[in-house]
């Protein structure tokens, strides 16, 4: 990292650091809402490209990411019912990277279940995702790039939302940060 640069680098997506971040928002926990709202705007002008939302399972607690969640499974119902009822494609790829850990360690209801889809390699009848009407893969080794590239060539242009619950390891490589998650989060 350029020293000279350190203060100009965000936590959050900003359109002043990168092209590529459409908002200037100040939690991801809006990730999955935002890009409900980008698979609308793309697919009233007509167009094809992926949408992909990316949220840790520390963000995936906030409300507005189950009320994202909710939306965006709606794109999951049979394409009859869409054409009927005047849904649009939500053609969506939501990518969970779960590395067990949020600001702090988290808890709850949710988490639970996350850790039964890690302890089951995803396999397990309680998942919330499949429950909402979402297509679900799992990816155990999440800090390996080649299993990455295999699941995001099974989504890739897949026609109904999808969600890619990757397991990782917080710090990775730096062993002061997998150590101590919390300190340098």
């Amino acid at each position: 990292i350029n020293p000279e640069k350190f203060y100009d680098i965000t936590g959050y997506t900003s359109q002043h650091e990168s092209e590529h971040d459409f908002f200037i928002v100040g939690h991801t926990s809006t990730s999955i809402s935002l890009a409900c709202g980008l698979a609308k705007a793309r697919d009233v002008k007509g167009q094809n490209e992926n949408i992909i939302a990316v949220i840790g399972d520390g963000s995936l607690s906030g409300g507005e990411a189950y009320e994202g969640l909710n939306n965006a499974a709606e794109g999951g119902m049979a394409l009859e019912a869409i054409n009927h009822l005047g849904y649009l494609n939500k053609k969506m790829i939501i990518i969970l990277n779960d590395n067990e850990m949020s600001i702090a360690e988290n808890y709850g209801g949710l988490y639970k279940i996350l850790a039964q889809l890690r302890e089951s390699n995803g396999t397990s009848e309680n998942n919330f995702f499949k429950a909402l009407g979402f297509e679900y893969y799992y990816v155990s080794d999440g800090n390996n790039i080649q299993s990455l590239i295999e699941a995001f060539n099974k989504v890739k242009d897949i026609d109904h939302p999808v969600v890619v619950h990757i397991h990782t390891i917080k710090g990775k490589g730096y062993e002061d940060a997998e150590k101590n998650k919390e300190l340098f989060h």
